[in-house]
């Protein structure tokens, strides 16, 4: 038995109504799902702030990760410390010194005004964009908020894509092939592109993988398409990427990419939400490098780093659709376009700016900062990382010590309680379509 996605407080009007406790609010479904085991009767107790809470890829409170930081502990004492150099000349190693013309220019902007935002906080209305159930929910005939006449539609598996018509409160009415109804929006992801069109996407791994360690690559993961990517996209009137997050998410990206915007920057997203087999998958073939490569054990696992700050051994941030990898360009051009009738921006021309690595490079070199929980920058940080992390800081997100490119919204986390996604589901679709005013 797994529990709809309902927030307590809304239901509890209803359950005093019809004699149920919140617990047997549920829908049948396979008990051998990894979504099952992630239902639970009660919301996350509150957790440290955010900076605290972002040392490693997953929550530090995940048992696997507090293995290997207990690990860590036992081999720091008799193991040589990372210096700045060391981490320094990582960083330039895995970077591979490649050509990028980008230079930082404080004085540079862009070539028009900034979009202005619709009331959710973003550069198009969600009416016509593609939202996912992220976990085992109900589609509601009407909002439940303390109606105890509301019935249950239907139930919608988790990756279930639909189309959003409209917002009342924490709701979204949507229309999905089981009908038209409403569903919590607090664990329901949102397609970025759709709503903040005027982000760079570019889902390496759902063509290409970057991932590697210490520049190797990973063997049955560099160069894999690891998962579906990119469709013609209705409302874009382009092929577009599939990017999938947590609404209140997406909201703080979306602030992050108005600060990048104000200084002629654009976000370069490389992944939102990731399934599960493909983290295992990483986290497996990284394993396996590792026990044979001296050099890719030294960059994931010299202390105070272990591997698992690089890639999460359980679920990661990804799973749950409250994490972003991204990366930061020089906007040299920009075009606007119209979708029903309402007006956005689109990057057109860009320069890659040099970032302290590649993406998804996977050891030491990558660290945004000098150890665990440390807020003093690596030797590696450069303008561009910097001014990448302040975007999200300042957004409300928070920066990962481990990889530059990787941020969290733990507020979202919050916010969708006790119903987080567990990544058991691949995103293969969307049915985004123009606004209607």
């Amino acid at each position: 038995m797994a529990l709809v996605c309902m927030d307590f407080f809304l239901l509890a009007g209803l359950a005093a109504s019809v004699g149920l406790a919140r617990t047997e609010i549920s829908v049948q479904y396979d008990a051998e799902s990894p979504a099952a085991a992630a239902d639970t009767t009660e919301p996350p107790k509150e957790t440290a702030s955010a900076p605290q809470l972002a040392e490693s890829e997953t929550d530090v409170s995940e048992p696997a990760i507090s293995e290997t930081i207990a690990d860590e502990k036992e081999t720091d004492e008799t193991a040589g410390e990372v210096t700045e150099e060391t981490t320094k000349e990582a960083a330039e190693a895995a970077a591979g010194g490649e050509d990028v013309p980008a230079v930082w220019d404080e004085n540079h902007r862009l070539d028009r005004e900034l979009p202005t935002l619709t009331e959710s906080g973003l550069e198009l209305p969600i009416n016509g964009a593609t939202g996912y159930a992220s976990v085992t929910m109900t589609l509601w005939n009407e909002i439940p908020d303390g109606n105890a006449s509301a019935q249950a539609a239907a139930q919608l598996a988790p990756g279930t894509a639909f189309v959003i018509l409209g917002e009342v409160g924490d709701w979204w009415q949507v229309e999905t092939e089981q009908g038209t109804g409403w569903v919590w929006h607090r664990c329901c992801m949102i397609n970025l592109p759709d709503v903040i069109p005027s982000i760079v996407y570019d889902a390496t791994n759902s063509y290409n993988s970057l991932y590697r360690s210490s520049g190797r690559e990973i063997p049955g993961v560099t160069g894999e398409a690891l998962y579906p990517g990119k469709a013609y996209n209705l409302r874009l009137d382009r092929d577009e990427y599939y990017m999938p997050m947590l609404y209140a998410a997406a909201k703080k990206v979306c602030a992050a990419q108005q600060a990048a915007l104000a200084q002629g920057n654009s976000l370069k997203i490389y992944e939102a939400y990731r399934p599960y087999s493909v983290q295992q998958a990483v986290i497996q073939g990284l394993s396996a490098l590792v026990e044979t490569d001296p050099e890719v054990a030294a960059g994931v696992n010299t202390p105070p780093w272990h591997m698992g700050y690089f890639i999460a051994t359980d679920y990661s941030n990804h799973q749950r659709g409250i994490a972003v990898d991204v990366s930061l360009v020089k906007v040299s051009g920009t075009q606007v376009h119209t979708t029903g009738g309402i007006e956005y921006l689109q990057v057109t021309s860009y320069e890659e700016y040099r970032m302290p690595t590649q993406m998804h490079e996977l050891s030491m070199a990558a660290a945004s900062a000098t150890r665990p929980g440390s807020t003093e920058l690596a030797a590696g940080m450069n303008e561009p990382a910097i001014a990448l992390r302040s975007y999200f800081i300042g957004a409300g997100m928070s920066p990962l010590v481990s990889e530059w490119w990787h941020f969290n919204d733990f507020e979202a986390r919050s916010l969708a309680g006790s119903w987080l996604s567990v990544g058991d589901f691949v995103i293969d679709g969307g049915l985004s379509r123009p606004p209607q005013r």
